[in-house]
């Protein structure tokens, strides 16, 4: 179990019951707000990289179509079967 060193977590009663269940504790230190702040900078910055790549991805599909088919545009008549 990994906690952040709140008072709740730190009493003999708590102690005594982990050890009673075999549950080892450890200590982690508390995030700050400058922590979060990056942390969620980062995460901006990767979903945008996956945006860019998903566009990415939907114009390449989209001209291997082409590739295949040729341009479809609004006035474009595909073939009856």
């Amino acid at each position: 179990m990994i906690s952040d060193e709140g008072s709740h977590f730190i009493s003999k009663h708590f102690e005594k019951l982990l050890q009673r269940f075999g549950v080892r504790h450890k200590l982690a230190t508390p995030i700050t707000p400058k922590q979060v702040a990056k942390l969620r900078f980062q995460i901006g910055k990767f979903k945008l990289f996956l945006r860019k790549l998903y566009q990415l991805l939907e114009k390449i599909g989209q001209l291997s179509l082409m590739m295949l088919f040729g341009p479809i545009g609004r006035h474009t008549r595909l073939p009856s079967e």
